[in-house]
C-alpha cells in the first residue's frame, strides 16, 4: 500500500513481517507467498509495502549474492515493495520464550553493529531502485539492567552508532541512496521514551559525533528515531512531549509504527488484564496513579491489588475493540499521527507481531490476512485524514 500526499514526498504504509515465524530466507519467501501476496490481492493494490524483519540467520544467508538477487527478484515479481527493515530482534523472534533475549546483543557490541551493517547492504539490494531514503529500526541500546553492569554502556553504544553512520555515509556515496537507522524507545530499556532518546542524542551521541570529527550533520542524516505508538502509550508519554523533545536536539523521526496497547482500570479489570499474560514476549506494564507512573518489566509482576490506570506492552490490532472491561489506546492514534506528520517521516508500518498469542478478548479477526487488511485500511484512513 502506497499513499501519496499532495505536494509532499510519497508516504509508504505497510505491515511488519515480524508477525511471521520466518527464520531463514526460504521461510520468509514462504510466509510472504502465504500472507503478503493474498493480502495485496485482498486490498486490491498494485503494490504492497512490507517492512521485512531480517534476523541474523537470514542476513547471513543473504551474504550469498545469488540468494540476495533471487529474493530481490521474488519481491519484484510479487509486487512487494521493501523500503524499511526491522532489525530490532537479531535472534529468533518466535521461539517458545523470547522475553529479554530480544535485546541481545546490545548496541555496545560489535556483533550488533556488524549485523546491522550487513542488513543495510541487503536492504540496498532488495529495495526498488527508485526508493530513497531507506530505514532500519533497531533496539534502544539495550535493556535497562545493562546500566548497573556497564555504567559506560551509553558511551560504548554511541561509538558503535557513529561507526554505523560513517558506513551509511560511505554506502550513500557509492549507491546514491540514503540509509537511516531509527532507534526505537521501548519500556524497560535504556531508552524508554522519546524524551530518553532525546537526552541520549543531545548529551551523549551528538557531542561524541562532534568530538570525533564525524559531525552533527552527518549523524543527524543517518541516525534518528523510530516512534512506536504502543510504546509511547505504555509510558504515558504524550506525542506533543515526544515530538518537542526530539525536535529540540535535532533527532529526526525516520520511522513510525502504528500500534496500540492494552489499557485497563484496576482493580476492576485486574483479572481480565492478568489473563493476557503469556510466556513468549515481555509485556511491560505501567500504572498511573495520582502520585505518578510506575513500570514493571512484565505483566505478571504487577502488584496484586494495584489501583490506577494500567497500560500493557501488548501490541493489539489497531481496529480491535477489547472485551471484559479492557480498552485499547488506539483511540489516541489519529491525534498522534497528525502530530507526527509534522516530523516529515514517510515510513509507516502497522506492527501487531503478537497475533498468534492474542487472547480471545482482543482478537479482532480469526484470519491473519483479514486482520492485516483491516489494520492497513484503518491506518490509511487516519493518515489520509491527517494530511
Amino acid at each position: 500500500m502506497l499513499l501519496v500526499r499532495p505536494a509532499a514526498e510519497p508516504l509508504s504504509l505497510g505491515y511488519c513481517t515480524n508477525v511471521h515465524p520466518a527464520h531463514s530466507v526460504a521461510d520468509i519467501a514462504n510466509a510472504l507467498l502465504a500472507h503478503a501476496v493474498p493480502l495485496r490481492e485482498r486490498l486490491g493494490c498494485d503494490e504492497l509495502v512490507v517492512g521485512l524483519h531480517l534476523g541474523a540467520h537470514a542476513v547471513h544467508e543473504l551474504h550469498d549474492a545469488a540468494k540476495l538477487s533471487a529474493l530481490a527478484q521474488f519481491l519484484q515479481t510479487h509486487r512487494l515493495r521493501v523500503v524499511s527493515l526491522n532489525v530490532f530482534p537479531q535472534r529468533p523472534f518466535h521461539s517458545a520464550v523470547v522475553k529479554h533475549a530480544v535485546y541481545e546483543p546490545d548496541w555496545s557490541t560489535l556483533e550488533r553493529r556488524d549485523y546491522t551493517l550487513a542488513a543495510a547492504r541487503c536492504l540496498l539490494a532488495l529495495a526498488p531502485a527508485d526508493a530513497s531514503p531507506l530505514s532500519l529500526s533497531t533496539l534502544p541500546l539495550g535493556h535497562a539492567s545493562l546500566r548497573a553492569k556497564h555504567p559506560d554502556i551509553e558511551i560504548l553504544a554511541a561509538t558503535r552508532l557513529m561507526e554505523v553512520a560513517r558506513d551509511f555515509a560511505t554506502l550513500e556515496r557509492s549507491h546514491g541512496r540514503t540509509l537511516r537507522l531509527a532507534l526505537e524507545p521501548e519500556p524497560g530499556c535504556l531508552l524508554e521514551t522519546a524524551a530518553d532518546l532525546a537526552r541520549f542524542y543531545g548529551k551523549v551521541l551528538l557531542p561524541a559525533a562532534v568530538a570525533s570529527g564525524l559531525g552533527a550533520k552527518l549523524l543527524q542524516r543517518h541516525i534518528g528515531a523510530c516512534f512506536d505508538c504502543c510504546h509511547g502509550a505504555v509510558m504515558f508519554e504524550t506525542p506533543e512531549t515526544a515530538v518537542r523533545a526530539l525536535n529540540a536536539v535535532g533527532c529526526r523521526v525516520y520511522k513510525i509504527q502504528i500500534s496500540a496497547a492494552l489499557e485497563a482500570d484496576l482493580p476492576a479489570a485486574a483479572e481480565a488484564l492478568h489473563a493476557c499474560a503469556e510466556p513468549r514476549y515481555l509485556h511491560q506494564t505501567s500504572l498511573r496513579k495520582e502520585d505518578g507512573v510506575t513500570t514493571v518489566d512484565d505483566l505478571h509482576l504487577l502488584e496484586p491489588g494495584a489501583c490506577g490506570t494500567a497500560r500493557t506492552h501488548f501490541h493489539i490490532p489497531i481496529h480491535a475493540q477489547p472485551a471484559n472491561a479492557l480498552r485499547s489506546t488506539a483511540s489516541s492514534l489519529p491525534h498522534t499521527l497528525k502530530l507526527l506528520e509534522a516530523t516529515g517521516c514517510t515510513h509507516y508500518e502497522v506492527e501487531t507481531y503478537t497475533f498468534d498469542v492474542l487472547p480471545e478478548s482482543v482478537r479482532a479477526a480469526e484470519s491473519l490476512i483479514e486482520n492485516l487488511a483491516r489494520e492497513l485500511e484503518t491506518a490509511a484512513s487516519w493518515l489520509q485524514k491527517s494530511s
